[in-house]
């Protein structure tokens, strides 16, 4: 049930116990109104000495739409991220430094609170912390190989204050909103600033792993800026993040542990919570102590990226909670999209059917050595199957944010109001009109 999602707390465990002892002494019954004492929390104690193989554990939050994702799904992605890595150029799976996976993730000045040695009978204990509660986003990314670009940090300010806050954090950058999230013309400042000048003197075409979020895919401009630096920017599986995207599985957890030590260490030494003025040095160490190849490697082993290994996260435990929701275990289950243009809600291509024959897989030992190449893993075959012309996606459910290859002038006097998209799954393209 724990896998499932769906466990038991302590007293949940002790209450379906007192239901079988109520059942028991009324022949099934166990609405009868016979009272039964709860059983005592020595006998959880006891009841989990004798079965060594369980444990409490704290439980992590997972949303329906994550929990329906499932196997075949999972598949079906990777099916395709192949298909077009392969159809632009197959090099890419031996060269682990283009690959890249970028997302955001917020720093909350409140961290949780702990349990601290005090006098018995004290009735209020407490823990000094910052009086905001405010948070800074920082955008975060890395490669396969193990390469690091600068991070930015994402204040909630409706200008960027004249005060540098990064006086202690010079290699980053800084950018503002409203209520301090990424938005869709930051992350193309980011790419414009950051990205693209990181990694001129990688050989193209490049992979860049994003989970989709509008502010990843809704601005033109981002798509125009890949199209012209040879960037693929490659949308991961709707909701399954927590499954398929590398920085979600060693790194964002690994420096989430650092921040809430960084910021108990900082209220102990200054006697004060972090603010929007102090995060910044606050941050920077333990970025530099975190931001290892060795952990980015390994961060993308695990979502099944690099090397290649789609057996690793389709085998996973992550993805049991869909077997409440799903009737049969090998469907593919289609995660709907919600178009966030009238562009976007006219395109539709045809995706052809993977059947998938055997899974078996090697790693390689570091993140130079890297091979993320299918060709490099035994008996990893892939045979097309037929495309169904009834079966449609959006452009971003299968593959990149549109890659236009005819855009309207810059000074306002459009050359021609039609952009060609490649979906990068087939040889199959659409064409739509710009909106005026």
């Amino acid at each position: 049930m724990a896998s499932l999602g769906f466990g038991k707390t302590g007293v949940e465990v002790r209450e379906t116990v007192r239901s079988m002892i109520r059942a028991r002494k009324n022949n099934g019954k166990t609405d009868s109104e016979d009272h039964v004492p709860l059983p005592h929390r020595q006998w959880l104690y006891g009841f989990l000495a004798r079965h060594p193989e369980l444990s409490i554990r704290s439980t992590m939050p997972l949303g329906k739409d994550r929990a329906l994702v499932s196997p075949g799904a999972v598949e079906l992605w990777f099916n395709k991220f192949q298909q077009t890595i392969e159809a632009t150029d197959p090099t890419i799976f031996t060269s682990p430094g283009r690959i890249f996976n970028a997302d955001e993730t917020g720093f909350a000045f409140n961290t949780k609170t702990r349990q601290i040695v005090a006098s018995k009978g004290t009735k209020n204990v407490y823990s000094i912390t910052s009086n905001t509660k405010s948070q800074v986003s920082v955008l975060a990314c890395c490669s396969a190989a193990g390469q690091y670009i600068p991070s930015m940090l994402i204040y909630p300010y409706k200008r960027i204050p004249q005060k540098n806050l990064l006086e202690k954090f010079p290699d980053a950058l800084l950018q503002v909103s409203d209520n301090g999230w990424v938005t869709s013309a930051i992350f193309y400042s980011w790419l414009r600033d950051i990205f693209i000048p990181s990694t001129n003197n990688l050989p193209k075409p490049i992979i860049l792993l994003v989970d989709g979020h509008p502010s990843h895919t809704s601005l033109l401009e981002t798509s125009v800026i890949c199209s012209e630096n040879k960037i693929i920017l490659y949308c991961l599986l709707p909701h399954a993040s927590h499954i398929c995207q590398p920085l979600d599985q060693a790194f964002f957890g690994a420096i989430k542990s650092a921040w809430k030590i960084a910021v108990k260490k900082h209220v102990s030494n200054v006697g004060e919570g972090v603010n929007l003025e102090t995060f910044a040095g606050v941050f920077k160490p333990l970025w530099d102590s975190v931001t290892t190849p060795v952990l980015a490697s390994n961060s993308f082993r695990a979502a099944g990226i690099c090397p290649f290994n789609p057996g690793k996260v389709i085998s996973s435990t992550k993805l049991l909670p869909s077997k409440v929701y799903l009737h049969e275990e090998n469907a593919i289950q289609t995660t709907a999209y919600e178009p966030s243009s009238p562009v976007e809600a006219e395109m539709s291509v045809p995706v052809p059917s993977i059947d998938v024959e055997a899974f078996s897989f090697q790693e390689s030992a570091s993140p130079d050595s890297l091979d993320c190449s299918p060709s490099s893993q035994k008996e990893f075959h892939l045979s097309p199957s037929h495309t169904d012309a009834n079966t449609s996606l959006l452009p971003l459910d299968i593959s990149l944010a549109l890659t236009p290859l005819i855009f309207p002038d810059p000074k306002g006097t459009p050359i021609d109001s039609t952009c060609i998209v490649q979906t990068g799954v087939s040889n199959t393209s659409a064409t739509y009109s710009l909106p005026s």
